[in-house]
C-alpha cells in the first residue's frame, strides 16, 4: 500500500517538474514574425550603430505582469565582438558557457501568458543593469508558453523588438567635481580683480581713485573757490598808566 501511494506522489509530481516553462534567449533565430522597429530585433548604439564588443550583455527580464519583471541573471549573454560580423546579436551561450535557447521561466507553466523584456548594459561598467551608466531597455512584450512538445520556433520570442540606445554614455558629474570645479572658477575671478586692482604707492597708501570719463568735446568742470575774506582789524587802544 505504502508503495502504490508513493507511485502516485512521484507520478504527480513529475510532470509538473518536467512542464517548467522555458524561453529561447536569442535574437539570432530565424524569427516567424518582421520585427515591427525595422530593426530585425538587432540592438543598435546611437553613435556607433549595430552594437559590438565582449562587455555589453544582455539580460531576460520576466514576471506576470508588466510591473512585477525580474531579472534572470542565468540569462546573461555577451554581445557579439567589435570585429564581427553579426554585431546587434548577443552569443548563443551565457557568460558562463551554457546554451541560452531554453532558458527557465521559475513558476511558468505551458499554456501561461507572462512579460518579458530585454535590458543590454556595459558589464564592465556594472554587473547588474541598474548600476550602469551605459544602457538600454527593450519595450515589455508577452510570451506564451509552450508545451514541451511543440516545434523549436514557438519558443521564440516573437515579440521582441530590436531598440536604439546609448551604450557608449558617460557618467554625470558627481557634486563633489562639481563643487571643486566651482571653486576654481572662484578663485580664478578673484585672481583677475587683484590683478586690475590698483598697488599702494611707497608711502603704502592705496590709491582708490575712480577716475572720471567725460565727452570729448564737454570741458572739465572747475568749481570756483571762494574768495577769502580778509580778517578785520580793530584800532589799538592805549590804556593811561595811573599810579596807585
Amino acid at each position: 500500500m505504502k508503495t502504490i501511494t508513493a507511485v502516485l506522489i512521484l507520478s504527480a509530481l513529475t510532470p509538473t517538474c518536467i512542464a517548467q516553462g522555458t524561453v529561447n534567449f536569442r535574437n539570432s533565430v530565424q524569427f516567424q514574425t518582421v520585427d515591427p522597429s525595422g530593426l530585425g530585433r538587432k540592438i543598435y548604439d546611437w553613435n556607433t550603430g549595430p552594437l559590438g564588443g565582449t562587455q555589453f550583455v544582455a539580460e531576460l527580464y520576466a514576471g506576470t505582469d508588466a510591473g512585477s519583471l525580474v531579472p534572470l541573471t542565468s540569462s546573461i549573454s555577451r554581445f557579439r565582438s567589435t570585429t564581427s560580423a553579426n554585431k546587434g546579436w548577443w552569443s548563443i551561450q551565457t557568460i558562463n558557457g551554457l546554451a541560452n535557447d531554453a532558458i527557465v521561466l521559475p513558476g511558468w507553466l505551458p499554456g501561461q501568458i507572462g512579460f518579458l523584456q530585454v535590458k543590454a548594459w556595459d558589464y564592465s561598467d556594472s554587473l547588474t543593469y541598474e548600476g550602469a551608466n551605459g544602457k538600454g531597455p527593450s519595450i515589455v512584450f508577452t510570451y506564451r508558453v509552450p508545451s514541451p512538445g511543440d516545434p523549436p520556433f514557438a519558443f521564440y520570442m516573437e515579440g521582441f523588438q530590436g531598440f536604439i540606445s546609448g551604450f557608449y554614455e558617460t557618467p554625470e558629474p558627481s557634486v563633489i567635481v562639481l563643487a571643486i570645479c566651482g571653486i576654481g572658477v572662484c578663485f580664478w575671478f578673484a585672481g583677475e580683480s587683484r590683478a586690475g586692482a590698483s598697488t599702494p604707492d611707497k608711502s603704502g597708501a592705496i590709491d582708490l581713485t575712480v577716475p572720471i570719463r567725460r565727452p570729448p568735446s564737454a570741458p572739465p568742470s572747475v568749481r570756483p573757490i571762494p574768495p577769502i575774506a580778509p580778517h578785520s582789524h580793530r584800532p589799538l587802544t592805549l590804556l593811561p598808566i595811573t599810579d596807585h
